[in-house]
């Protein structure tokens, strides 16, 4: 997660816990997850439908996007309208 920019120190546990309770990945060991059948199910839909939406820069810019907002450099429209692009798009 921290690799992709995805959360802070104070979410990555949170947003661990999130995914192995939506079985989207599980843990093979102490360490190392495996993803899921229901996780490899969305990524492989999404990139069955031609959505981007399982690719972790999206995630990382929608962090970075939403900072923004909160400090007034980008404004909530502009950023709906360019997620919403990002998404649709193919990498």
């Amino acid at each position: 997660m921290e690799k992709h920019g995805i959360g802070t120190d104070a979410t990555h546990a949170e947003h661990i816990e999130t995914i192995k309770n939506r079985s989207y990945v599980a843990l093979a060991d102490a360490v190392h997850f495996v993803p899921g059948l229901l996780g490899m199910g969305l990524v492989e839909g999404y990139d069955a439908m031609g959505l981007n939406m399982a690719r972790p820069h999206l995630r990382a810019q929608l962090e970075a996007d939403l900072k923004a907002i909160s400090e007034g450099t980008k404004q909530p429209d502009i950023v709906l309208a360019e997620q919403s692009n990002r998404s649709k798009k193919r990498s």
